[in-house]
């Protein structure tokens, strides 16, 4: 979904030469009312722009928003709202000193009221499809009722932007704004169309919550190498450290992922030691590297080690195996030499050298 972007160090550098003018005029005449207009509109004109792209976004998604996939859909919803609240923000930074004929007051009426909207309609959109867990559901008719005094809001906040644009270009120094104008189709906010809009999205295939989690990798510390039979082997050890690496390929957040490691010895069904686990969250379409506590494990004895990944959500667990076993120690020979050597026909003397030789397992 093609999106405007204002350059914000033009925008700043404005901000920045504007204010310093600004802060140098008093009130009283004619000419510092004239520069106090003309300086508050070019301090809000980049914000405008920022504001009407953002009601363009809302009206995309509003015509699309059921075609599009679940993790597109959520972001656009967050970068709206988030995007109204900045401009609401900017706005307010701007004065003082004011602007005549109550200007600034409607247009910070418009731009909060915008700020306060998106927020509404970000939070009814995303509970009717479950919130970013995809959890739960929203009620169609509450969802409904929502979007139709959000347009009644967006309406008003497009007169309270057309009354700031009068009384600027009225008062002293004839300042213009840009126009802006977020209901550009009042049929698509009334109430015969967002009942088939909420509709329309509970029943979309792309926005339907997809739980998939996955164990990608497993490996150890000491690090395993590969033996016989597909069995992977670590140096002698009496713990190992099993890191894992757990994938979210859904499109759903994935809170409160329990992930359980388990050594269990080869011909054996009973774990050997106690598991070890941990509890993570996961990202929609990312992956969390996991370090567990050690597994205590004993030499020459081989092991399947068992990992789980079980989501919050209903769903079912994920498992991953290798089979591992754990090297005896690498044994040692020793090697005792005893010489005799005489140096006086009445002594003689005698030395033991002991030598190591290392056998390998």
């Amino acid at each position: 979904m093609a999106r405007v972007v204002v350059p914000g160090i033009v925008a700043a550098a404005v901000v920045v030469i504007v204010v310093g003018a600004v802060a140098r005029i008093g009130p009283a005449s004619g000419p510092d009312r004239r520069t106090v207009n003309r300086s508050f509109a070019a301090l809000v004109a980049p914000i405008v722009v920022q504001s009407n792209a953002t009601g363009v976004t809302l009206n995309q998604l509003l015509a699309h928003g059921p075609t599009l996939e679940r993790t597109s859909f959520f972001s656009d919803l967050a970068s709206i709202a988030s995007d109204a609240g900045e401009a609401a923000r900017r706005l307010a930074a701007v004065t003082p000193p004011e602007p005549t004929d109550g200007a600034a007051a409607s247009c910070g009426t418009a731009m909060d009221d915008r700020a306060h909207v998106t927020a509404q309609v970000r939070a009814a959109l995303e509970g009717l499809l479950g919130g970013s867990d995809g959890r739960g559901g929203g009620n169609e008719a509450s969802a409904a009722r929502t979007l139709g005094s959000a347009g009644v809001a967006l309406e008003s906040a497009d007169a309270a932007w057309s009354a700031c644009r009068r009384s600027l270009e009225r008062a002293p120094g004839s300042s213009r704004l840009p126009a802006s104008t977020w209901v550009t189709d009042r049929g698509v906010w009334g109430d015969t169309a967002v009942g088939p809009f909420v509709a329309s999205l509970v029943g979309s295939p792309s926005l339907v919550a997809v739980h998939r989690i996955a164990v990608v990798t497993v490996t150890t510390t000491p690090a395993a190498v590969p033996g016989e039979s597909g069995q992977s082997v670590v140096p002698a050890t009496s713990s190992v450290l099993v890191q894992v690496v757990v994938a979210d390929r859904g499109n759903v957040d994935e809170p409160g992922v329990k992930v359980v490691v388990t050594a269990v010895p080869q011909g054996s069904l009973v774990p050997a030691r106690p598991p070890v686990q941990v509890t993570t969250s996961i990202g929609a379409g990312t992956s969390v590297a996991l370090s567990l506590a050690p597994l205590r494990v004993r030499v020459g004895t081989s092991y399947v080690l068992d990992v789980t990944a079980t989501p919050l959500a209903p769903g079912a667990s994920v498992t991953a195996s290798i089979a591992l076993r754990v090297a005896l120690p690498t044994p040692t020979s020793t090697t005792t030499t005893t010489s005799t050597t005489t140096t006086t026909p009445a002594k003689s003397t005698t030395t033991t050298v002991t030598s190591t030789k290392v056998r390998s397992g």
